[in-house]
């Protein structure tokens, strides 16, 4: 079927994609999503009508994705997946300071828009994450728990053998003969 044939070309697009099981796992270490990228581009190109004989992205048909994905009406939570990597793919050829500049706004208040926020809002959290992470394994730190553990063990070290001596040196009852 040739979904660029139609206004809802995208859509049309997604739901064959679903339909045929095509990996849309951006780093899928199989195949990469090669086979939805590729056939994502043939479909852009088609439906742009910009020259197809361009052997990948250009400007024009990255724009004319943008504009696709900017006017999906709704996306479903089985379509979130592949416009994800449709918008990483984005980030890929264009760069993050002119999508943000030039694609980002069109985006603001769609459905693309929504998956978009929440990607930030995911990245965000990894950034916290990787500082906490970081912010832990740093050889000061460590050396610093380091010495907090030494201290804390040489502190209950001290307290045992303050206990052992206490309860050595204290007189012991006197062993009665009934015992024995």
């Amino acid at each position: 079927m040739n979904v660029a044939n139609r206004m809802g070309w995208l859509q049309d697009f997604l739901d064959e994609a679903a339909a045929e099981g095509l990996c849309v796992v951006r780093n899928c270490s199989t195949c990469g999503s090669r086979a939805f990228s590729l056939r994502l581009l043939r479909v852009v190109q088609s439906a742009s009508g910009i020259d197809r004989t361009a052997r990948g992205w250009t400007s024009g048909t990255l724009r004319y994705l943008a504009g696709a994905l900017a006017r999906l009406p709704a996306i479903s939570q089985r379509d979130e997946p592949a416009v994800r990597t449709m918008i990483m793919r984005l980030y890929d050829f264009i760069g993050d300071s002119a999508f943000e500049d030039d694609f980002a706004p069109r985006f603001h208040l769609s459905a693309a828009g929504e998956i978009l926020r929440g990607m930030h809002r995911h990245y965000a959290a990894l950034q916290i994450a990787r500082q906490e992470y970081l912010d832990y394994n740093d050889p000061k730190a460590v050396d610093a728990r380091r010495a907090e553990k030494r201290a804390a063990g040489m502190l209950r070290q001290a307290q045992r053998r303050e206990y052992h001596a206490q309860y050595f040196a204290s007189p012991r009852p006197a062993a009665s003969e009934e015992n024995n």
